[in-house]
C-alpha cells in the first residue's frame, strides 16, 4: 500500500511484463502496478506523473483520452513487444506520449525515458526549458538550478562533472587561442553523441566543461568519466594544419535528493575536484569529498588522482560484462548463477556499491 502517490504507474494486464517493469524501477522512484481498469482509474485519481501503459490494454486508445483528459500533465509511455504493432498508431502523435519501450526492457532504456518524461511534464511550469540548450536566453548555471529542483522535486541524485582540458594554456601559447578555442567547441560537440538527451553543460569556460547530470549517482558518473577518457585516448581534433589530441582531469561532485544547493558553490566545488589532480599528460578522474563520503570511498580507497588504465576499468561491472568470455553466449548464463552468491559474501556497504556500479552502468550508457 502506497503513502503518497507514486511517480510511475504501469498499466499492463499481463502481470510478468509489469513485474519485471517495476523491478526495473524500484530502486530507483516509486511506481505502482495496475493490472485492471479499476486500479489504473483509482491511480489516475492522483495524477501520477508518468504512465507506463502496455499496447494490448483494453480499450487503449479510450484509456490514453481519459488520462489526458483527466490528468493533462502527466506524460505517457507506450509498452509494445517487438513481434506486435500499435492497433492504432495515431497515438504515438500524441504530445503527452515520450515514446515507447520494447519488451525486454533495457534498464538504461527504462530510467532515460522515465527523467525524460519527468522533465517532460516541468514544460508548462518552465515554458523557457522548451528551448535548445545552446538557444536558452538565460545564463548557463540557470540550466544547473533547473535541474538541481527537478532532482529536488522527484527525489533523485544529482551529479556534476568538471572535464578540465590539460595544457590547455600551453596548446594556446603554442599553436594560438582561437585555434585551440575551437578545438574545444568540436570536442564539446562530437562528446555531447556519449551523453543521455536529459544531460547538460551547465558551465563553459576556455579549457573547463561542467556537465549537469539528472538523475546520476557519483558512480554513474564515474561509468560516464571512463568512457568520456576512453574516447579520447583516440580521438584528434583536426584545426587547420593542426591535429589536436586532448587529455582531461575529470571531477565528480554530487548532491542527494532534498539538499539545499548553493549554486555557485556546487560549481565551485566540482571543478575544484578536478583542480585537485596534480599530474597532467594523461586523464585522470577524481571525487569531491562529498561525493567519496556519500559513496564509501575514503582517501585510502586510492581514488585520489586516479589514473584511468585497464586495470582500474576492471573495477567496473560494466567492463566486466563486455569481457568476450562473458558476451559469449555459453559463458553468460554461468556468470549469472555466480553473481548473487557471490554478492551475498560481500559486506553490505561493499554489495551496495557494486550493485549501484552495476546500475548506473545502465543508466548512463543511454543517448
Amino acid at each position: 500500500m502506497h503513502t503518497h502517490s507514486p511517480l510511475a504507474v504501469i498499466a499492463d494486464a499481463s502481470r510478468l511484463g509489469g513485474q519485471l517493469l517495476k523491478k526495473i524501477l524500484d530502486p530507483v522512484i516509486e511506481s505502482q502496478l495496475c493490472t485492471n481498469d479499476d486500479a489504473l482509474m483509482a491511480a489516475l485519481r492522483n495524477a501520477p506523473p508518468v504512465f507506463m501503459i502496455s499496447h494490448d490494454w483494453p480499450d487503449l486508445t479510450g484509456t490514453i483520452e481519459r488520462i489526458r483528459l483527466q490528468a493533462p500533465r502527466t506524460r505517457l509511455i507506450l509498452l509494445v513487444s517487438a513481434d506486435n504493432r500499435l492497433e492504432d498508431e495515431r497515438v504515438l502523435q500524441y504530445e503527452e506520449v515520450i515514446g515507447t519501450l520494447t519488451r525486454p526492457y533495457q534498464a538504461r532504456d527504462v530510467v532515460n525515458l522515465i527523467v525524460r518524461a519527468l522533465r517532460a511534464g516541468l514544460v508548462l511550469d518552465e515554458p523557457a526549458s522548451q528551448l535548445p540548450h545552446d538557444q536558452h536566453p538565460a545564463p548557463l548555471y540557470n540550466i544547473l538550478e533547473r535541474d538541481v529542483a527537478f532532482c529536488k522535486r522527484h527525489g533523485l541524485m544529482l551529479s556534476a562533472m568538471a572535464v578540465q582540458l590539460n595544457d590547455y594554456q600551453k596548446l594556446c601559447d603554442d599553436i594560438g587561442s582561437d585555434i585551440v578555442a575551437n578545438a574545444q567547441q568540436t570536442l564539446e560537440q562530437k562528446m555531447r553523441a556519449l551523453l543521455r538527451h536529459e544531460d547538460s553543460i551547465c558551465l563553459r569556460q576556455p579549457g573547463l566543461l561542467i556537465l549537469s547530470l539528472p538523475g546520476t549517482p557519483p558512480m554513474g558518473a564515474r561509468v560516464l568519466a571512463h568512457r568520456i577518457c576512453a574516447w579520447l585516448d583516440h580521438e584528434e581534433i583536426r584545426q587547420q594544419h593542426f591535429n589536436i589530441h586532448f587529455s582531461v582531469n575529470i571531477g565528480i561532485h554530487c548532491c542527494i535528493p532534498g539538499s539545499d544547493v548553493d549554486i555557485q558553490d556546487f560549481l565551485a566545488t566540482t571543478s575544484f575536484a578536478a583542480e585537485e589532480i596534480t599530474s597532467t599528460g594523461e586523464s585522470h578522474i577524481h571525487f569531491s569529498e562529498y561525493a567519496r563520503a556519500i559513496t564509501g570511498q575514503g582517501k585510502a580507497s586510492g581514488q585520489q588522482n586516479q589514473r584511468i588504465d585497464r586495470d582500474h576499468f576492471w573495477q567496473t561491472f560494466e567492463t566486466l560484462l563486455r569481457h568476450p568470455h562473458i558476451t559469449n553466449g555459453e559463458h553468460q548464463d554461468a556468470l549469472l548463477e555466480k553473481i548473487a552468491p557471490i554478492l551475498a559474501t560481500l559486506p553490505e556497504q561493499q554489495r551496495l556499491r557494486l550493485v549501484d556500479d552495476l546500475l548506473s552502468a545502465s543508466i548512463t550508457q543511454g543517448g
